[in-house]
C-alpha cells in the first residue's frame, strides 16, 4: 500500500536504505569525477532548486492555512514567532546569550577549521572574495532558515503538523499529500539536493584532508597528477564510507524510527 512507503521515505516512496544507496551513489559519481570544482557549481544549482521549491511550498502552505494573516495570528497567540529571548536561563533550550555563545563557537568552528567550508574559501579567487562568501554565507543561511522555520509554522497553523507524526516527517507527508505532481516533484527535487549537497563537500572535504595533509606530508609526493589519483581514491574510500555509516545508523537507530539525520 501506499502509506506504509510514505512512512519510510516520505519523500521519494523508496525504503530509507534505498534512498541512502541511490542518492549516495550519484553523488559519488560527480564528486568523483569533478572534484571541488563539481561540488560548488552543482551545490549552486541545487541551491537555487532548494529555495524555489521551500518558497512555493510556503506559498501552498499559507493557502491552505487561510492566509497569511491567518497564519501569523495563531502563530503569535502560541508564542511562535517569538524571535529573541531575553536574559540567563541556563533552564531555557533557546536564550540570546545561548544564542550568542553558541552560534560564535559552532561559526568559528565550522567556518574557521572545518574543511568542509574552509576548502571553499582556499578556493576562492583572493581574500577580499574569501571574506565576502564568509559574511555572506551568514545572511544566506539566516534568510534559509527563516524560509523553513516559517514553512513549519505555516504547517502548523493549517493543522499539517500532528503530534502524532514525528517532526522529521512534517514536511514531507505534506509534499507528498498536499501538492500538486510537478510541485512536488521539485520540492522533493530540492531535498534531495539539500542532502547531496552536504555529502558531496563532506566527501571532497575528506579526500583533499588525507591526500594533501597527510598523504603529501608523508610521502613528500607532490606530482599533481599522482595526488589527483590518490584524491579520487580516497574520493571513493570516503563515499563508501559514509554511505556505510548511514546505514548501519538506519539499523542500529531502529528502521521507521531513525530521525531526520
Amino acid at each position: 500500500s501506499r502509506m506504509p512507503r510514505v512512512v519510510s521515505a516520505p519523500s521519494t516512496g523508496w525504503s530509507i536504505p534505498a534512498s541512502i544507496l541511490v542518492m549516495s551513489a550519484i553523488t559519488l559519481v560527480y564528486t568523483w569525477h569533478g572534484g571541488l570544482k563539481a561540488v560548488v557549481w552543482v551545490d549552486v544549482v541545487q541551491l537555487v532548486v532548494y529555495l524555489a521549491g521551500g518558497i512555493a511550498a510556503l506559498m501552498i502552505a499559507i493557502e491552505l492555512a487561510g492566509g497569511a494573516e491567518h497564519v501569523f495570528a495563531a502563530a503569535a497567540a502560541a508564542n511562535k514567532l517569538r524571535v529573541i529571548v531575553p536574559g540567563i536561563d541556563f533552564t531555557a533550550t533557546y536564550t540570546l546569550l545561548g544564542g550568542l555563545i553558541g552560534g560564535a563557537m559552532l561559526s568559528a568552528a565550522s567556518h574557521g577549521t572545518d574543511h568542509l567550508i574552509v576548502q571553499r574559501l582556499l578556493a576562492s579567487r583572493g581574500l577580499r572574495d574569501a571574506r565576502v562568501a564568509l559574511v555572506g554565507s551568514g545572511v544566506v543561511v539566516i534568510a534559509q532558515f527563516a524560509l523553513f522555520l516559517l514553512i513549519g509554522t505555516t504547517l502548523w497553523a493549517a493543522g499539517l503538523a500532528p503530534d502524532s507524526v514525528p517532526a522529521d516527517q512534517i514536511f514531507s507527508r505534506f509534499v507528498v499529500q498536499h501538492l500538486p505532481a510537478g510541485l512536488a516533484g521539485l520540492v522533493i527535487a530540492a531535498i534531495l539536493a539539500a542532502a547531496m549537497s552536504t555529502q558531496s563537500s563532506a566527501i571532497n572535504a575528506l579526500a583533499s584532508s588525507v591526500t594533501h595533509d597527510l598523504y603529501a606530508s608523508w610521502t613528500g609526493r607532490r606530482d599533481p597528477v599522482h595526488l589527483l589519483r590518490i584524491g579520487r581514491l580516497w574520493t571513493l574510500v570516503w563515499g563508501v564510507l559514509i554511505t556505510g555509516v548511514a546505514l548501519l545508523f538506519q539499523t542500529v537507530a531502529g528502521g521507521g524510527q531513525t530521525p531526520v539525520v
